[in-house]
């Protein structure tokens, strides 16, 4: 974990001595046990509601990364899609905060040469990575986007991207992936059915907005890194019991989730359960009343059936092709060249 040291770029941890392979400081975190509250937390559910608790479990599930993929081998990739104004950002900036880094949202890989998305994606452990309007619509041209197939291997923690090593001989540089990839943007991630089934998803719109929530999302934007970053300190104190309880809770929910949730593909179960785990794991750290929690698991439940949904669809060239061929054939004008060269009674296409 590179956590904020201002002034130490190692250290001695009884007989074990740190050293630190990057000089950038990226978390400045204040920390006070007595002094620590969740006070914000019924902001963020005011602003974001279950979409905001979800992305909180998810966000603190990062911090355990590496133990999770000890014992499960994977961990999966958050995708947050919001459309320009409905409070994305805000959202990622305060989640930052939460961990001592501030003004920060993630970093965009279109803008990004090779070696920069290799080193953004290797220079932190147990910390999430976010990627930030990675493919911009259709209308961006293919060479500008960022092929999101390249972080499959993320998944399982092994290396994104490896490089020659300049020693004469034959060795590469093969650095593993040790934090949690969270994916922001506008539009939702289009690649193959393989990196589909790593995500799991959620949309954040101005649906359900009220002055109320407008209230709730200026305050947790405008409230202070100060009071906010020792969460990730309280979290990580408790290690072993947060484990613990993250560990029996997924047992539960990856036998739960195909039967309520009536999704039964196995990584998708998986992926969410891990997310659902999480939350749960949460609630024994900070108090998160129990209908909260109950419908942040709603939520969800919902999520593993919109991926199955998604991962299930046809191809988007697909979609659109069947798309304009409806169109099409509602609009013809009869006894004229028709799109459909069959006969209705043929019950059979041919364009």
């Amino acid at each position: 974990l590179n956590l904020a040291a201002n002034r130490v770029s190692q250290g001695d941890f009884g007989k074990v001595a740190v050293k630190l392979r990057s000089a950038e400081r990226l978390l400045e975190i204040n920390y006070e046990r007595d002094s620590f509250n969740t006070d914000w937390l019924p902001k963020l559910w005011t602003a974001y509601g279950a979409k905001g608790l979800v992305a909180l479990a998810f966000w603190q599930v990062t911090l355990f990364s590496e133990q999770i993929r000890e014992a499960h081998k994977s961990l999966a990739f958050l995708q947050i899609i919001g459309e320009p104004g409905s409070g994305k950002s805000t959202l990622l900036e305060f989640l930052w905060r939460l961990y001592g880094r501030d003004s920060y949202e993630g970093f965009d890989p279109t803008k990004a040469t090779s070696a920069a998305i290799a080193r953004n994606l290797g220079k932190v452990g147990n910390l999430p990575v976010v990627l930030i309007e990675g493919d911009r619509d259709e209308s961006t041209p293919h060479s500008k986007r960022f092929e999101w197939d390249e972080l499959k291997t993320a998944y399982n923690g092994r290396a994104v991207r490896s490089r020659g090593v300049r020693s004469g001989g034959m060795e590469t540089y093969d650095p593993p992936f040790r934090g949690g990839v969270v994916i922001a943007q506008n539009f939702a991630v289009k690649a193959s059915a393989a990196l589909l089934e790593r995500l799991m998803s959620l949309t954040i719109n101005k649906e359900g907005w009220s002055p109320e929530t407008k209230v709730a999302a200026e305050a947790i934007e405008s409230w202070p890194t100060d009071e906010l970053s020792g969460f990730i300190i309280h979290i990580i104190r408790q290690e072993e019991a947060w484990l613990r309880a993250f560990f029996a809770a997924y047992r539960a929910h990856e036998k739960s989730l195909p039967q309520t949730s009536g999704v039964g593909h196995q990584r998708l179960v998986k992926n969410h359960a891990q997310l659902a785990a999480g939350l749960d794991a949460l609630a024994t750290v900070i108090q998160i009343p129990d209908d909260v929690r109950e419908r942040g698991h709603e939520f969800i439940r919902g999520m593993i059936k919109e991926r199955h949904q998604a991962i299930s669809a046809d191809h988007p060239h697909v979609a659109k092709f069947w798309e304009l061929f409806d169109w099409f054939e509602a609009n013809e004008v009869i006894s004229t060249n028709p799109i459909n060269l069959h006969t209705k009674a043929e019950k059979l296409i041919a364009v």
